[in-house]
């Protein structure tokens, strides 16, 4: 586009690859972040990028067939880094999954447009760029609803109903989202017209789109630095900040209880999130009075304090006011150690639940005591939400632990 010489234009490429791999590998090595497959991903795209610009000096090279190989690459590598999670019981996450199919369909892009230089599909350009058209329209979509949020902020932060961090974050994850949909459009624009149009003035706007792009990050730099502190707290506020590790399953390890089948009359009612009580039901209508206004009264007082323990226990995690008062409300029906499960143990005897059974077993590794109380578990009861509100004990397992 910029009709820069060959060797030029490949020093550049190697030049920005260099420090890509530089900046993984120090970040592995001295901070120990994991960083997956992007060293191989960085190596592979600088073997392609020069192959493409040898292709425009020496059009004889077929350049489609190393398309071809790139995209069975990662299809295969897809399948392999999902049957591997899938053998050692390891979870799927979406966030794993939508990566790898967003790297599939950019790859699948490549192989179209070397396609369509080597004629082998004669499609318009524009058509050739439907799946990058496609992801950018869903970026734009989502950076549209960001920035339509921003007013809904503002004005909250007006009546003192968000806070501060929130309002900054807000702002620099709409201008970052910029970098995933206009730029990039305006990129496809013009190598599109370049093709399509006879005589259209390509320099002129990729001048335009450089210059854009060097003041974008320089802006964003700067903007990062002088907001650092917010956006770290806005960072943990998201929940972005911590990575769950999942723990491999060891083959042939005994867990300290075993689940049996049965039948139980009693039920449970939730006096909390995280507190259960037995329900007595009785054939006489006035024991039946009696006990309810007796039982009323201890659960009533018991739930003030377990919600107040509650609230002192989250106060850790959640900051601002209104930070904790949606927080709870979200968590509520949750796992209250990893917040994605369902919860369906209760703990005995100490009556303590809302916890999954992934979360159970990893705390019984660790402790056979009960992760809120730390009273030692004797008994525990799966259990499951019925249509009425009450808690049906399904199995009860003793623990040996």
């Amino acid at each position: 586009m910029l009709d820069y010489q060959l060797m030029i234009m490949i020093v550049f490429y190697w030049i920005i690859d260099i420090i890509v791999i530089s900046t993984l590998s120090y970040l592995k090595i001295k901070y120990k972040i994991i960083v997956g497959n992007l060293l191989m991903d960085t190596f592979l795209a600088t073997i392609f990028k020069t192959v493409i610009l040898i292709n425009f000096t020496y059009s004889e090279i077929d350049i489609q067939y190393f398309s071809y190989v790139i995209m069975a690459y990662y299809f295969i590598r897809s399948v392999v880094i999902n049957i591997r999670k899938i053998v050692i019981n390891q979870t799927i996450t979406q966030y794993s999954f939508l990566v790898q199919g967003v790297k599939i369909l950019l790859v699948l892009q490549l192989m179209l447009i070397t396609m369509r230089w080597k004629s082998t599909i004669y499609w318009s350009w524009y058509t050739t760029f439907s799946i990058a058209w496609g992801l950018l329209v869903i970026c734009f979509i989502v950076h549209f609803v960001f920035l339509l949020s921003i007013g809904e902020t503002l004005i909250d932060y007006y009546k003192q109903k968000t806070t501060k961090t929130q309002l900054i974050g807000g702002i620099w994850l709409t201008f970052y989202l910029c970098g995933f949909s206009g730029i990039p459009m305006w990129f496809c624009y013009i190598i599109c017209q370049n093709q399509e149009v006879k005589n259209f003035q390509t320099v002129n706007q990729a001048t335009l789109l450089c210059i854009l792009i060097i003041s974008y990050n320089f802006s964003l730099i700067i903007i990062t630095a002088i907001c650092k502190v917010q956006l770290i707290q806005f960072i943990k506020d998201m929940g972005f900040d911590v990575e769950i590790q999942q723990d491999p399953v060891i083959q042939g390890e005994k867990l300290p209880y075993q689940f049996l089948k049965i039948s139980l009359p009693q039920k449970l009612i939730q006096i909390s999130s995280t507190y259960f009580d037995f329900v007595q039901e009785s054939n006489k209508q006035n024991k039946q009075q009696l006990h309810a206004s007796n039982s009323n009264f201890s659960v009533i007082n018991q739930k003030a304090r377990l919600k107040a323990f509650e609230f002192v226990a989250k106060t850790e995690q959640i900051n601002s006011p209104i930070e904790r008062e949606s927080g709870l409300v979200k968590n509520e029906e949750k796992c209250q150690v990893c917040f994605e499960n369902q919860p369906q143990i209760v703990m005995l005897p100490c009556q303590h639940g809302g916890i999954c059974d992934d979360c159970l077993q990893k705390c019984l590794r660790k402790s056979p005591n009960c992760y809120l109380c730390r009273k030692k578990i004797e008994k525990l009861l799966r259990v499951s939400k019925e249509t009425s509100g009450k808690f049906a004990i399904n199995d009860i397992a003793l623990c040996d632990a």
